[in-house]
């Protein structure tokens, strides 16, 4: 079987994952996505602000917002290593074009970017054991691992300890209250301690404004999985087996249920 070429794909943090890139880039064979073709696909192109001799750089999103980021990053970037300046072209796409598009070009070993933002839930497409489409970056993230967040870098390992995505990214659930509706059912906010304290102040608004003062997504695990994560528990075990047919996890879906 050939050997496919591997791509250094990654979640990054500009500050320290840039210097690795020069040996990973293939220029002559990267297939820049331009502004007319990222529209097409649903989405846009930018690059950070032109400097002389800078190496060009491709790097490939499926967020929107992550875009500006990422040329801002990039012009930061240069004003701190002058000697070592980037040509950043970042292409936002819808996710499904994005990742199916990258899959192809990696399998291909043509036509894919330097940099690539890569949801979680593809990332297992990229690092199939007889076909790692992606450069582990073990020796860039060792340095670092005082000043980021391990475990969520280990979320984009394999079984040999190989690391092959950085993510940026910690994630955080917050609440935002209409304060106009809060102050007409004459409740405060700042009582909220307990999931059960939210469930009956939403019960209060309601009654008091006739409208609901939440809504749940029901075609995603945000909130099932903050609530199993503030029990300390998982979707999947620590030995990587599935962990949903729990008392835990019945508990919250039901609970869920009884705040409709």
């Amino acid at each position: 079987m050939k050997r496919m070429k591997k791509f250094l794909v990654a979640f990054l943090v500009l500050s320290f994952m840039l210097p690795t890139l020069a040996s990973c880039n293939n220029a002559e064979q990267a297939e820049t996505t331009t502004e007319a073709e990222a529209e097409q696909e649903g989405g846009q192109s930018a690059a950070n602000e032109a400097v002389e001799g800078a190496y060009p750089l491709e790097l490939w999103t499926f967020q929107e917002l992550h875009v500006d980021f990422y040329v801002d990053m990039a012009d930061k970037w240069n004003e701190k290593y002058p000697d070592k300046p980037i040509e950043l072209t970042v292409s936002q796409q819808t996710s499904s074009a994005m990742h199916t598009k990258m899959l192809v070009a990696l399998t291909s070993g043509e036509g894919g970017p330097d940099i690539s933002d890569i949801e979680v839930g593809h990332f297992a497409n990229f690092i199939k054991p007889d076909d790692v489409l992606l450069l582990p970056l073990n020796d860039v993230i060792e340095p670092e691992k005082d000043n980021v967040v391990m475990s969520r870098q280990e979320m984009y390992s394999d079984e040999q300890g190989n690391i092959y995505g950085i993510d940026f990214h910690v994630g955080m659930t917050v609440s935002y209250y209409n304060m106009d509706i809060m102050n007409e059912a004459g409740v405060d906010p700042n009582s909220i301690e307990t999931w059960e304290d939210y469930a009956n102040v939403g019960k209060t608004v309601l009654e008091a404004t006739g409208k609901p003062m939440t809504i749940v997504e029901t075609g995603d695990l945000f909130l099932p999985q903050c609530m199993l994560l503030e029990k300390n528990v998982q979707y999947v075990t620590d030995a990587g087996e599935p962990n949903i047919a729990t008392s835990d996890h019945a508990d919250v879906l039901a609970f869920i249920r009884s705040m409709n």
